[in-house]
Formats: C-alpha cells, sequence, structure tokens
C-alpha cells in the first residue's frame, strides 16, 4: 500500500510519525510523511520518505512565542495552539491534496491534517492520536465535578473551533464535522494510540475502533555515533540528570527565566546534568561545574545514561523516560503534558509536578534531589520500565491493526 502520514507540529508530534512509518517500511508499504519544510532534515535522517507541505516556518519558534504571553493562562496558550494548527491544516491542503492523490490510506493524526483530503479524495482514512483523554469512547454522564468542569472547558474551546474548521471545509468540499468531540473528528475505522498497558490502562468505555498498541519507538539508527565530548563528560562522573523544557521553553523572556532558573537549581543542588536546548540562551555562557550543554540527540540513547531526567511532560519524551525506567519530575506547560505529569505521579516513578509559573530555583531543586535520592521511586521507576521494555513491538502492532482496518478483518 502507499500509506501518506501527515504530521504537522515541533519535534514532539513528529517522532512518533517517523517510527510508524520505519514500520510500515518494514512490512513492505510505501509510507511517505508529509509535514512542513523545516521537518525534512528530522524525518529523511530516518531514512523515510518525505514530502513537504504548508509554509516554511520555525514551528519550535512559533510556538514558543504562542506560549510566551500565556504562561499563566494554560487555556489562552491552548487556544491559541489550536488556532495556529487550524491554520497550518488550511495553508497545507494544497500541498498535501497534490501527496494524497493515489494513496490507499491516508493516517490522520491529533492535527487533523489529512482527513479533509481523504474525504474530498475519497480515500480511506484512520486516526492516531497521542492523548489518551481523547480515545473515542461512550457517551456517559459525568457526575464527578473534576470531570464536569473538564468537560464544561472542553465544549467550550470545542464549540470555538468548529465553525472556522466547517468553513474551510466547506470551502475546499469536504464534509462538514458533527462538533469536536473524538468521535466528531475521528474515524469511525481505526483508532490508534501509541500507549503502554501499563502506564494507561484501557478505558471500559472506549469504543471498539480505538486499538491500544504500546510506544512507537524509532528504529536504532545503525551509522549514529554520539558527541565525543558528550561520551567523555558521561565517563567522567555518576550519570547525570537530564534536563529539556521542549521547544515551548526555547525562546523569549520565559525560555530565559526557564534557563536561569535550571542552571541555578542545578548549581544550588550540585549534581551533574545534561542540558538540552536553549541553544541562543547559552551561547558563551559559563555552565555550573558538572554541567554539559547538549544539542539534539536520541532521547533513547541519552536517557539510559541518565540518573534521572526532568522534562515538560510531552509524549515522547514521557515515553522514553519510562521505558528506561527513571524516576522523571515533570514541568508541564500546556495541554496533554499535565495529564501525563500526572500519571508519572500517580504511577509514583516521579515527585509532584510543577507546572511551569510556578517553578522556582527552591522547587526544581528539590525535585532533582527526589529523583536521585528516593530509592523506592527509583525501585518503581525500574521495574515499570522493565515492564515496557518486556512488551511487544508497538510499531510493529500498529503496522498490523492498519492492514487488518484496510479488509475489516479487526484484530483484537
Amino acid at each position: 500500500m502507499k500509506i501518506i502520514v501527515p504530521a504537522l507540529g515541533t519535534r514532539g508530534d513528529i517522532q512518533p510519525y517517523i517510527n510508524l512509518c520505519q514500520g510500515l517500511q518494514k512490512a513492505g508499504h510505501r509510507a511517505v510523511l508529509a509535514s512542513l519544510p523545516s521537518a525534512r532534515g528530522l524525518v529523511e535522517s530516518h531514512v523515510v520518505e518525505f514530502a513537504a507541505i504548508g509554509p516554511d516556518i520555525d514551528l519550535d519558534a512559533e510556538t514558543a512565542e504562542l506560549w510566551e504571553g500565556a504562561s499563566r493562562f494554560w487555556w489562552i496558550g491552548l487556544m491559541r495552539v489550536m488556532q495556529l494548527g487550524a491554520r497550518l491544516v488550511e495553508q497545507a491542503f494544497p500541498d498535501l491534496l497534490a501527496v494524497c492523490r493515489g494513496a490507499d490510506l491516508i493516517v490522520v493524526s491529533d492535527a487533523t491534517a489529512g482527513a479533509a483530503e481523504g474525504d474530498k479524495l475519497g480515500i480511506p482514512w484512520i486516526s492516531v492520536t497521542l492523548q489518551p483523554l481523547r480515545v473515542p469512547k461512550r457517551k456517559v454522564q459525568e457526575t464527578a465535578l473534576p470531570g464536569k468542569i473538564s468537560a464544561a472547558v472542553w465544549n467550550v474551546i470545542g464549540g470555538m473551533m468548529v465553525a472556522p474548521i466547517n468553513n474551510f471545509r466547506k470551502r475546499v468540499g469536504a464534509p462538514l464535522i458533527r462538533d469536536m468531540t473524538s468521535t466528531g473528528v475521528m474515524s469511525d475505522r481505526l483508532v490508534l494510540l501509541p500507549v503502554s498497558r501499563n502506564v494507561v490502562p484501557p478505558g471500559p468505555q472506549w469504543l471498539a475502533s480505538a486499538k491500544m498498541t504500546g510506544f512507537w519507538f524509532p528504529e536504532p539508527a545503525s551509522d549514529w555515533r554520539p558527541p565525543a565530548d558528550l561520551e567523555r563528560f558521561l565517563n567522567a562522573g555518576d550519570p547525570p540528570v537530564v534536563i529539556c523544557l521542549g521547544a515551548m521553553s526555547m525562546s523569549g523572556g520565559n525560555a530565559k527565566r526557564a534557563a536561569e532558573i535550571a542552571l541555578t537549581a542545578v548549581r544550588k543542588s550540585g549534581m551533574r546534568a545534561v542540558v538540552q536546548g536553549w541553544d541562543t540562551i547559552l551561547a558563551g555562557r559559563e555552565l555550573p561545574p558538572g554541567t554539559f550543554h547538549a544539542g539534539p540527540l536520541p532521547h533513547a540513547w541519552l536517557i539510559e545514561r541518565a540518573a534521572g531526567i526532568v522534562h515538560h511532560g510531552g509524549a515522547g519524551t514521557t515515553a522514553s523516560a519510562l521505558r528506561a525506567g527513571k524516576p522523571t519530575l515533570m514541568i508541564p506547560h500546556i495541554i496533554d503534558q499535565f495529564y501525563w505529569s500526572q500519571r508519572v505521579e500517580a504511577l509514583g516513578v516521579g515527585p509532584a509536578p510543577i507546572p511551569r509559573p510556578k517553578l522556582t530555583v527552591n522547587g526544581m531543586a528539590a525535585g532533582m534531589r527526589q529523583i536521585l535520592e528516593d530509592r523506592e521511586m527509583q525501585n518503581r521507576a525500574g521495574e515499570l520500565g522493565r515492564k515496557i521494555r518486556a512488551e511487544g513491538n508497538g510499531v510493529e502492532c500498529a503496522v498490523r491493526h492498519i492492514e487488518a482496518a484496510m479488509t475489516k478483518d479487526w484484530l483484537c
């Protein structure tokens, strides 16, 4: 089959779909990942076929700018990110429509790019969501107050997004959507959730079309070699803490404050650390003793060599940390990062998360000391990592579901 996989987003949003494309290729299919032009290097470095769609922009910088003015009000940031995503889907439509012609299947992510194209061209499409809360489910009456509040917020946000999305779909000749609930924008054929059952148990209200596969991890690159200076640093002392707060913390005033807090917390705690990101901010700056500033690296390779990790709560980084069996301090910024932070705390493999607006030097230093010193937490993280590593290959499971869905021969 020729399968088109549109993935609009930052590196963390794109990486799972690169992993899926690798699995589809291995199974004998032609998989084409379609994304913004800036993603070409990342995609092709994994030996995955790439198609450029949409505007040539730096989405990491765009996302950070949107977050800059909304750090204390997550719902404002959420609306801005959703609006940007809707604009990118619309701007990418002509390019993606051309890429999809002649395809046998389209795999649609949370960004929804590819759904309108599939509907217009009559090409079947399936859905993937990285967010367990978005898995389609039977309607149930929410009775708990937190659930009622969450449902009300999402209903308001969804209501604001339906009109512009339907205006776009009407202009391009695609059927209109009913609403922004999962069943309104997701495939009724197949919805894949690349998450471990040991981390999120399947929900009893999930529809039969929802299939949990296990996490999607990339194929190891046989020719990749770590930087020599980083290897020397890692070999020179105890395993460090890895600190990476994601795209939304990498530029602007918030980034400078976050970098200052992180470096001061490392200096205060006296621990060894590998810091990722903040390239412009940290360029030429003297770092605390025992601190290494690294560029982009394969998550699995770096995290396996760490004592613990401090990160923003993105789905991919969370998955890598859990599989490696490392305790994790979460600094959530927005959307599903709060969900993953709550799961890590509930599983007992990380301390209470620190929302970015409440991040302080003392709080971060205390959290880092806890993941390094709490033996019970380390043991729980190690045991969870062993369970995840013992699971089957999540990508291979997803490929089997995709092949079965095309023949309506469902896998259980």
